[in-house]
């Protein structure tokens, strides 16, 4: 009776097995497009950070401004403060969309762990049968979106801090100001912390103020 019981199973127990093999192939593939996005937005931020050292070599190049002018302050002409600030600002933009793109592959990731924890629960007593077991995990709380220490966050802190020191180069620049000032360290750290405080919202979950979809059946852990 119970080789029969087991016999009646296994076509239940085959089709979590195909979804084992699914899991498998997929989840290469959703990494490997998160991987390829995030490297895409960082060579924009690479670009923008270049930026204004090609200018300045062509500049001079060009003979538009002399190598004796960057040596001093007071000689740079304001343009070219108020470029570093126009790549400081531009360079926002593909920074929230790596916090964002960081935060959807944090999510799909766990989406896939649940899914994952269905099959192996089913697929239990294979896997002991078989002598084997899965690697990967089945925690859908894990990995979490917001996490300072991972490749991804210090990233952001890092591509963060640059923005920062374009932005208060570019402002105190234009008015002839020190940089490395009481006042420019102030706006560096409060560019900083506004960042940091948009990687934390973006990181810690959906927007705060978009709506949130019905949950009829009251389920602990819903990803959108």
């Amino acid at each position: 009776k119970r080789d029969k019981w087991r016999y009646q199973k296994m076509p239940i127990r085959q089709e979590f097995f195909e979804m084992l093999k699914t899991d498998f192939d997929n989840i290469y593939s959703v990494n490997l497009k998160a991987i390829d996005e995030r490297l895409t937005l960082l060579k924009l931020n690479i670009t923008f950070f270049s930026a204004p050292f090609f200018v300045l070599t062509a500049l001079v190049s060009a003979d538009i401004i002399t190598s004796d002018q960057l040596l001093s302050l007071s000689t740079i002409p304001k343009y070219i403060f108020a470029f570093v600030l126009i790549c400081g600002i531009a360079n926002l933009i593909p920074l929230i969309r790596f916090i964002e793109v960081t935060g959807t592959h944090m999510r799909t990731t766990r989406i896939i762990n649940n899914f994952r924890r269905l099959y192996c629960s089913q697929l239990k007593d294979f896997f002991k049968k078989a002598k084997w077991e899965p690697n990967l995990p089945i925690d859908p709380k894990y990995p979490p979106t917001f996490e300072v220490f991972s490749w991804s966050g210090l990233n952001i802190f890092l591509i963060a801090l640059l923005n920062s020191l374009y932005i208060t180069i570019g402002i105190f620049g234009m008015d002839k100001y020190s940089p490395i000032s009481v006042g420019g360290i102030f706006v560096f750290i409060v560019v900083s912390f506004l960042q940091y405080i948009i990687y934390y919202i973006k990181g810690r979950g959906p927007n705060p103020f978009s709506s949130k979809p019905e949950n009829p059946e009251n389920y602990k852990q819903i990803e959108i």
